[in-house]
């Protein structure tokens, strides 16, 4: 059943840290500026996460009921701030290589492109905690390859504060091959590619899962290729705002009516394998519903100046937050009886710090390399 909504939502029809140029159906606006809205919501879910939800944290909150327990679910859940960037990832990047398709130097431009916006900051990052960090250093070869989220699997040990590049490594892993099927498949065999990924995934998750699996390029790919669905979609010359819409609606209910199977079956490998597709479903469908009525009034909180702020700063925050909050533990600064006070001052401390540090890195390493784009790839 999921397969055929897929599949029929898009065929047949002729990024981006950032990401908000978008090229694509009858219309559109070269800037959607409410990206910056989804990227920001992202970044704040990885955010509030990894401060607030520690383990101790975790335990304590056990014992909670009613609202406290309702509020702590929301938090407890912002690891999905990653599943969402991968599903607005597909998003941009599927719809950069379908506009570039016609163009010469395919592969050149987009991965010098890639290159310049990903490894300045990666690059200064994995130097500073080389220089700190005194266990084995292979995890920073795996990282300069993208494949740290295989360490674990090669028994190899993450050093404190870089976990969160598991899930750069399944982007770039990705966009290995994903370039490659853009240019030689007609859109719509894409499409049914797509389409099979997200349908397989779970299943695959269901089959092989182990808690290590969540970290496995070949577990995630569905949330990449669900956004990569929205982009061949807003590209067709069906996607009228109403039918947009509602086919969005429809992914919500798909992702609702699969949660309800999770809570029937009450399997914790079933949840597993399905909670990461239900809620790339919604994460697709609110970025449908955000492009689709971009401009409106509905959509201007997405637009805010915020918003841009933390979109624009988002990629780094990402790579940082987590050394950076290993040093305000490790300064004392959040020495607390109580993991939620302690939580609650790692945020106050780390939110401006990661930020400032954010704001500097975009000001003066990663806006020259970006201006690099244009010039380098004219060439």
């Amino acid at each position: 059943m999921a397969s055929r909504t897929l599949a029929a939502s898009v065929a047949p029809s002729p990024r981006a840290a950032s990401g908000e140029i978008v090229r694509a159906g009858p219309g559109a606006a070269r800037r959607v500026a409410e990206l910056d809205g989804i990227r920001a919501i992202a970044i704040w879910l990885v955010l509030l996460i990894h401060a607030l939800a520690t383990a101790s944290a975790t335990r304590a909150a056990a014992s909670f009921h009613g609202w406290q327990a309702a509020l702590w679910q929301v938090v407890a859940h912002g690891w999905l701030g990653v599943d969402l960037f991968f599903v607005l990832s597909g998003f941009l990047i599927t719809g950069i290589l379908l506009d570039a398709n016609v163009r010469p130097n395919y592969f050149g431009n987009f991965y010098l492109r890639r290159a310049l916006r990903i490894l300045p900051v990666l690059l200064v990052v994995l130097s500073v905690m080389a220089l700190i960090y005194r266990g084995p250093a292979a995890y920073f070869g795996l990282a300069l390859l993208f494949c740290a989220n295989v360490a674990g699997l090669l028994g190899v040990a993450t050093p404190p504060g870089l976990g969160p590049l598991w899930s750069l490594a399944v982007e770039e892993q990705f966009y290995l091959f994903w370039p490659g099927l853009v240019r030689v498949c007609s859109v719509q065999r894409l499409a049914l590619l797509a389409t099979a990924i997200v349908v397989a995934e779970p299943l695959i998750r269901l089959a092989f899962w182990t808690p290590e699996a969540q970290f496995y390029t070949w577990m995630r790919c569905d949330g990449l290729a669900l956004g990569a669905l929205v982009a061949i979609w807003v590209r067709n010359r069906r996607s009228q705002p109403s039918v947009s819409l509602r086919l969005a609606l429809g992914w919500v209910v798909l992702a609702v009516a699969l949660g309800i199977v999770e809570l029937l079956v009450r399997s914790s490998v079933l949840s597993s394998s399905l909670r990461t597709s239900e809620a790339d479903l919604v994460f697709a469908a609110a970025i449908l519903s955000a492009y689709t009525l971009r401009g409106s009034r509905w959509t201007a909180p997405l637009r805010s100046a915020p918003a841009a702020f933390f979109a624009a700063t988002s990629y780094c925050a990402y790579v940082v937050h987590a050394p950076l909050f290993n040093l305000i533990d490790g300064l004392g600064l959040t020495r607390s009886d109580s993991p939620f006070v302690a939580g609650a001052l790692r945020g106050l401390y780390g939110y401006p710090l990661v930020f400032g540090i954010a704001a500097l890195s975009r000001r003066f390493l990663e806006e020259p390399f970006l201006r690099l784009k244009g010039v380098l790839t004219r060439a």
